[in-house]
């Protein structure tokens, strides 16, 4: 059986007294940095082995790990803070363990984006897209799917590139930005790009954010439409009117006035 087993993002005392149980009871305990991991263990008396498992070593360690489990062996997954497998090693594992037929049980728990959505005060959907990717193209792509889902969007994001993405977002909207969840000197900033920019340049040694954002107005359907045709444009080298008869075909929109905003650019 594997048990992925949430673990507090801050507090030591946000953990469920059954996480407690299964990590006493199994025979071994996958978690990333064994030095962090360790106190916590220590602090609730758990005394199973434990072996780190990280991004770079999933791999190497996965089969071993299903060979164990195969055999019978209880093994916990554990992540520096939340739940594993969501933006943390293990979802491989997970994958694995269901194409073999193995058992695997999630205990709920600690997660950061839960805790800063239930902060927002909102009935909206919400959308979670992980990290924010580094590379421009997926950017761009990440901020037009914001732009035109209708709620919230949010993601993790470094203090060290904070300011660049938030000055990168295009569009008009209310931003939250959450740090140290939980802990003891957790802040909430609040406002639009301008604002939180303004915050943001008077504060240094950010932790890792939890950043919520929820545009202005929606992307029309010509709206969509132009930006897909300028993509084509840009990536593609599709000559202009080509581009727009896709974009109007593809949106069910009309072509001329595609056309000729191309041109405009």
């Amino acid at each position: 059986m594997l048990y992925l087993v949430a673990t507090p993002i801050g507090n030591l005392l946000d953990i469920t007294l059954r996480a407690i149980e299964v990590l006493q009871s199994v025979d071994l305990i996958l978690c990333e940095d064994t030095r962090h991991s360790t106190p916590l263990l220590r602090h609730y008396k758990i005394h199973a082995p434990l072996i780190s498992y990280e991004q770079f070593s999933e791999k190497s360690k996965l089969q071993k790990i299903l060979e164990a489990l195969e055999s019978g062996k209880k093994i916990a997954l554990i992540s520096d803070a939340g739940t594993p497998a969501v933006c943390d090693p293990g979802a491989l594992l997970v994958k694995s363990c269901i194409e073999r037929n193995l058992a695997v049980e999630s205990l709920p728990g600690a997660a950061a984006p839960i805790v800063a959505y239930s902060l927002l005060g909102t009935m909206k959907p919400f959308q979670f897209l992980g990290f924010f990717p580094k590379k421009l193209g997926e950017q761009q792509a990440a901020f037009k799917q914001m732009q035109s889902y209708d709620g919230v969007t949010l993601f993790f994001e470094s203090p060290h590139r904070i300011l660049k993405t938030i000055e990168n977002i295009p569009f008009k909207c209310k931003i939250t930005l959450f740090r140290e969840l939980t802990k003891k000197f957790e802040e909430r900033l609040q406002g639009s790009r301008e604002e939180i920019l303004a915050l943001l340049k008077n504060k240094e040694h950010l932790g890792e954010l939890v950043v919520a954002l929820e545009p202005d107005a929606l992307l029309s359907q010509d709206e969509d439409a132009f930006i897909f045709a300028q993509h084509l444009v840009t990536k593609y080298a599709l000559p202009i009117s080509v581009a727009a008869k896709i974009a109007a075909d593809q949106y069910e929109v009309k072509k001329q006035p595609l056309y000729e905003k191309l041109h405009q650019i």
